[in-house]
């Protein structure tokens, strides 16, 4: 069996896994390109990046901040109180900002989601900033 073949098939045993989870977060607000790019234009959101410190400081959207998800909940003290939050992983497969924003609404903090994370940015030909 060749490569292709066994992702195809591993593929296909996780398709229900797959859609569950997909499903789940389909839910949730997620913010256009249109709308992420105004609201930056007019600084008036709060781009939080939930990946791992260290996939943050290789790049991320400009004016990012760091509070990976396994510290949010910890941290929620950092989070702006009279500002939009948006936050965004690593692609539209990622489930951190899912379960970011799932945490957030639980607090009682409104968020929404960038779906297509840091991938779709850097695919779109968007700018970066690298460090923290």
């Amino acid at each position: 069996m060749d490569i292709i073949t066994a992702i195809q098939r591993y593929a296909e045993f996780n398709r229900a896994e797959m859609r569950r989870l997909i499903g789940d977060t389909n839910n949730q607000e997620a913010i256009s390109w249109d709308e992420l790019l105004e609201r930056i234009k007019e600084k008036s959101t709060f781009l939080l990046d939930v990946r791992p410190k260290e996939e943050f400081e290789q790049g991320h959207l400009p004016n990012a901040i760091n509070i990976p998800v396994d510290e949010l909940e910890n941290r929620l003290d950092e989070l702006p109180s009279r500002q939009d939050i948006i936050a965004y992983c690593r692609g539209p497969y990622c489930v951190l900002s899912a379960d970011a924003l799932e945490l957030l609404r639980a607090k009682g903090i409104h968020a929404s989601r960038f779906k297509k994370g840091f991938s779709g940015w850097t695919e779109a030909g968007m700018g970066i900033e690298v460090g923290s």
